[in-house]
Order: C-alpha cells, then structure tokens, then sequence
C-alpha cells in the first residue's frame, strides 16, 4: 500500500473490457482513501461529479477513452471542479490526447505486476498546466482534443456501427463512408475568422480540423507537431477531393507523413481562435461526441486551463513502488 497525503475520485467507464476494470481495482488496493464512481451514461455521470464535487478530491482520474474523458472534463467545468488535477488512464477505444497530448502508455493487462507498473505514473504524479478550448455553436463544450466537423464527423457517427471493431472503428467507419461517396460531406466554407482576422477560403471542404494533441480518429497524426501547452490549437482544413486524393492522403496520415503539405490542404496553422460560418448543415465531433448539426461555430483557446497528469519523467520513474 502506497502512503499518499492526496485523495482520489477514480471515475470508470462500465463500457470498457474487464482486464482494463481490473486497474481500477488494483488502484484502489493501492492507494488509500480512492473511491471509485462508476458511470454508464452521461447522466449518470451529472449525477456522480455532484457526489464526487461533495467527496472534494485532490485528483480526479478518468479510466477510458477520449470520450469519457471529454465528459468528465465538461462536468467538472460545470460543478465548478476545473481546477482539481486531472488525469486520464487510457482504456477506451480513442486514447489519443492521454496518449499523444500527454504521452500516457495504454495500461498492460498481462498480469497484477504488469497493471501495478502501469499505475506508477499516477502516484505521486508529475503534472502540467494543459491547454483546453471553448466549443460554441448553438450550444457549448469544452474541447480537450480535437473539433471535426464534415467528413471526419460523419465518419466519427458512422463509427458507433462498427463498436465491435475496437480501435480499428474509426477505420472501419472511415472506409464504410468513403464507398458511399464524398460530395454529401463537403460544404463551402462562406465566413472564415482567425484570430479576428477574415481567411477567404473559395474551394468547396471536405475537412475541418481544430486540434489540440497531435492525433485523432484513434491514432491519426492529422497534427504532428502540435503540442497541448502552447497557447494555440492548430486549425486544418482540406478541400473536397476525389476518392484517389482523399485515399493517397489519408495514407500519408497513417504512416505519420507530414500530410498538412499536401496540396490539397487549404490551410494549416495556429490559432487562439477561430469561427466558422458554412453553407451547409454539418455534424460537429468533440472528443468523440457527436453534436447536432450546424453551420456556423467557434473555438476559443484557454490556455493552460487545466493541470493534468502526465508520464513520469525518467528522475522521477526511479523511485518506483515495489510490487509485493
């Protein structure tokens, strides 16, 4: 047992497979005074954070994807909870920002000792003051990871379907909308602001990307030189093209190219904030959440609104816990 002065609220996705719920056990075994607040709906989690807001924690632990994460995230905002550190025990079927924003490891279900290893880095825990966005349209969000909205968004939807596939669903939802054609998905983008400035953007897109980490869609280095604590996000759109284009791109992202150079790519660059006015109804993605459709919306960074957990630095992994 770890003798630790902080409290814990270990918030775990009932969804996620039991080899990754037996962490959760092992973290409770381990640390003293956590208490674990199992959710399996939205609602369900309003319900927890306001018990978890009367329990006063010093860390709050997300055990899941980008998607739990993304909620818990908004629910702490909304129970006055943004300022508790934050961490992410990636063990959904999206880990991008734990993995790529925060460079977390999926924890390793081979054994007690190998998920006893894996908890190290959230004990005692090296942290970071991270950046996070401010999601408007007809409605609001705070984003941790990445805002699709057209093609990627439709493909994020579609991806519930494919549930089964586990983090090959993005892929597999992916390749499911490609065969159904690629024009219901683009749109003209008419008004354009960056940083308060007017962008005119005349070709028709098929992509719009404002994002946080590096990757998104499970893995996808859409943006592989960004960083999660630099005061922007990036903001990437891509112009509507053909089946051939959008494959030969989409390649060049798997294989973590630098694909923002594509020709393609209308633009690419940082932003502190950035709206969008389209021509056509579009579904937004937030961190794996599927939003209404709309045509016009915004993000607003907040810089390093949130102080997250991050990997243990090698200094610090030296005095790791002994496993009994």
């Amino acid at each position: 047992m770890v003798t630790s002065e902080m409290s814990y609220a270990i918030i775990e996705n009932q969804l996620c497979s039991p080899k990754k719920r037996e962490i959760v056990e092992l973290m409770t075994e381990y640390i003293p005074g956590a208490r674990v607040f199992s959710t399996i709906s939205t609602q369900d989690l309003a319900s927890k954070m306001k018990e978890i807001k009367s329990y006063d924690p010093d860390i709050i632990l997300s055990v899941g994807g980008d998607g739990t994460a993304h909620n818990v995230l908004n629910q702490m905002f909304q129970e006055g909870l943004e300022k508790k550190i934050f961490g992410l025990v990636p063990a959904g079927s999206g880990n991008d920002f734990s993995m790529y924003g925060l460079g977390m490891s999926v924890p390793s279900t081979k054994s007690k000792k190998a998920i006893f290893r894996s908890i190290d880095d959230y004990i005692y825990p090296d942290t970071k003051q991270v950046d996070v966005g401010l999601f408007k349209a007809e409605y609001e969000r705070i984003v941790l990871n990445s805002v699709g909205f057209g093609y990627t968004a439709e493909i994020a939807f579609n991806s519930q379907n494919y549930y089964h596939f586990g983090r090959l669903r993005y892929l597999a939802a992916g390749l499911a909308s490609f065969m159904n054609g690629l024009g219901n998905y683009a749109s003209r983008l008419e008004e354009v602001k960056i940083n308060g400035n007017d962008k005119d953007m005349p070709d028709k897109n098929l992509i719009t990307l404002v994002m946080n980490s590096k990757a998104s869609g499970g893995g996808l280095m859409f943006n592989p030189i960004g960083s999660v604590c630099d005061g922007v996000f990036s903001f990437i759109t891509l112009k509507e093209v053909g089946k051939g284009e959008l494959a030969k791109l989409l390649w060049q992202v798997i294989k973590k190219k630098q694909f923002y150079k594509d020709r393609n790519v209308m633009y690419n660059g940082d932003v502190r904030k950035v709206s969008v006015a389209s021509d056509a109804l579009r579904l937004v993605e937030l961190d794996g959440e599927i939003l209404p459709a709309t045509k016009r919306f915004s993000v607003e960074v907040l810089p390093a609104k949130v102080r997250m957990i991050t990997k243990k630095s090698e200094k610090h992994s030296q005095d790791r816990l002994t496993f009994a």
